[in-house]
């Protein structure tokens, strides 16, 4: 277990499928606790499901860990273009208890926001809406730490849409994404050079044309002074035409 943290932090787990914490009887590699989770190809689990059904699964599926002695523990070591699993490496290990994320941050003191999202693709409009209504109530010396599974698409997103959130328009959309780009996130803002023959593709474009459309409603809010609008709304609005003037 790590130490109490000693600044105001919300860790953001943006993470849709399962995945918790196992406490060991003997140390893997050093570490009593480790952290594990549940993969399918393109890591592609609990798509469509809500946050209290995949707590629900989350919970069977540690749980049910424990009818099992050992716990087979597999470490991805490689996976195909597509995203399918080909090769693992297996551990044994014994299990005394396990945790989710939740229990392990507030036993470190940091509050815990979930937004369960999508590995590959833009988050869903509700869960921008839930993030946006977070975002812009802040206090200012909170600290966030956003992870998804690899750290990459699904993170680097959500840190764009932060950036967003409090730079715009002072800022450009597309020097918000280089920035998240040369401080180690992947390049949303360049998706039509990826592999056209990639599933991913079609999804980067999407979610490159989705960061960009959300600086345009973070734009139109603050030149309205407040956040009057969720984003489901404005996109809606913009969906429906506006009535003919008055003849």
């Amino acid at each position: 277990m790590l130490g109490k943290v000693k600044t105001p932090m919300t860790i953001l787990d943006l993470r849709q499928e399962c995945h918790g914490f196992l406490d060991l009887f003997q140390p893997l590699a050093g570490e009593s606790t480790i952290a594990v989770g549940w993969y399918a190809d393109r890591d592609w689990m609990n798509i469509g499901l809500d946050l209290v059904s995949v707590q629900v699964d989350e919970n069977y599926l540690l749980d049910s860990l424990r009818a099992q002695h050992p716990v087979q523990v597999s470490e991805i070591k490689s996976v195909d273009k597509e995203g399918a699993v080909c090769t693992v490496e297996t551990y044994p290990v014994e299990m005394t208890n396990w945790s989710t994320e939740d229990q392990q941050a507030q036993a470190v003191g940091s509050a815990y926001l979930r937004l369960p999202a999508t590995d590959h693709v833009r988050p869903r409009d509700g869960v921008v809406d839930q993030f946006v209504a977070f975002d812009t109530n802040l206090p200012k010396d909170m600290w966030l730490h956003f992870h998804c599974r690899g750290g990459d698409g699904r993170t680097t997103t959500f840190l764009a849409m932060h950036d967003i959130i409090n730079n715009a328009p002072q800022v450009t959309a597309d020097d918000i994404l280089t920035r998240q780009y040369l401080l180690g996130g992947v390049n949303l803002g360049d998706a039509t050079s990826g592999d056209s023959k990639s599933f991913k593709y079609p999804y980067a474009v999407g979610r490159e044309q989705f960061i960009r459309a959300f600086w345009l409603y973070v734009f139109q809010m603050k030149h309205d002074s407040s956040f009057h609008m969720t984003w489901s709304q404005w996109v809606a609005s913009r969906l429906i035409p506006p009535p003919p003037p008055p003849s």
